[in-house]
């Protein structure tokens, strides 16, 4: 998958990490907060971020198109918005975070739009689809704000490491129109 350009919001700028953004990153990817409902246990280099930048393989482009959100305002890394398991280049997973100390100020709804936006703009990508914890309200508001349908719940999924009831959520290119 191609990297995708950088992106400028209002307050944000969505890119790629850098080798400098370790320590800001660091402040926050490794919260346990973040993990509650994250369906994941943080990997090594989420617990170390310069391990992410210590290994080439890292650097790779993978079948993910990863942009880190940066605060203009107070220059650094705080949070990220991700697109992932992309398949034949129609449907993709997306996933978002943001340091606790950012939560609550707009700038998660801001980033994940900007990278839906796009996405649908700069690929072929059909299909973006969000699994949401049923516990994880704010989440769950974020994404309906933006335009995902709601197509219903799974029931007690493993997704990853958690197993839990799973709201889904999808967005069509064709609702972009």
């Amino acid at each position: 998958m191609k990297r995708l350009p950088e992106i400028k919001t209002e307050r944000l700028l969505l890119r790629a990490a850098k080798t400098t953004d370790a320590e800001a990153i660091a402040e926050w990817i490794s919260d346990p907060r973040l993990y509650e409902m994250w369906a994941a246990k943080p990997l090594p280099h989420e617990l170390n971020p310069l391990e992410f930048f210590r290994d080439e393989k890292n650097l790779r482009e993978f079948d993910t198109l990863d942009w880190f959100i940066y605060h203009k305002a107070d220059k650094k890394v705080i949070g990220e918005v991700e697109f992932y398991d992309i398949k034949d280049d129609y449907q993709t997973e997306l996933s978002y975070r943001i340091s606790p100390k950012y939560q609550g100020k707009g700038y998660a709804t801001e980033a994940t739009e900007a990278a839906v936006k796009a996405v649908f703009e700069h690929t072929k990508i059909n299909r973006i689809s969000s699994h949401i914890d049923v516990r994880n309200i704010k989440s769950e508001n974020l994404i309906k704000k933006i335009g995902f349908r709601y197509e219903g719940t799974i029931r007690r999924m493993k997704f990853f490491d958690t197993i839990s009831d799973w709201r889904l959520y999808s967005f069509l290119r064709s609702d972009n129109d």
